[in-house]
């Protein structure tokens, strides 16, 4: 995977919204399916993790259909 650093978001996140929880620290990554991964997905949560230090993701389901 290449990364890309987080200067190059300047904050605009493209496959979610991150709404801060505190004004120092931590954010909610909003509108985002870890379920179904994609590099700049991944980019762009590190970006996050990196500007805020603490990110949550909210109702997601890691719930694989049983496939045997």
């Amino acid at each position: 995977m290449n990364t890309v650093p987080y200067s190059a978001f300047s904050g605009q996140f493209t496959r979610f919204e991150a709404r801060p929880v505190s004004p120092g620290i931590g954010a909610e990554l909003l509108g985002t399916d870890l379920a179904n991964p994609t590099d700049t997905r991944g980019q762009e949560v590190r970006a996050a993790l990196l500007a805020y230090q603490v990110v949550f993701f909210r109702n997601q389901d890691f719930s694989r259909p049983n496939s045997h």
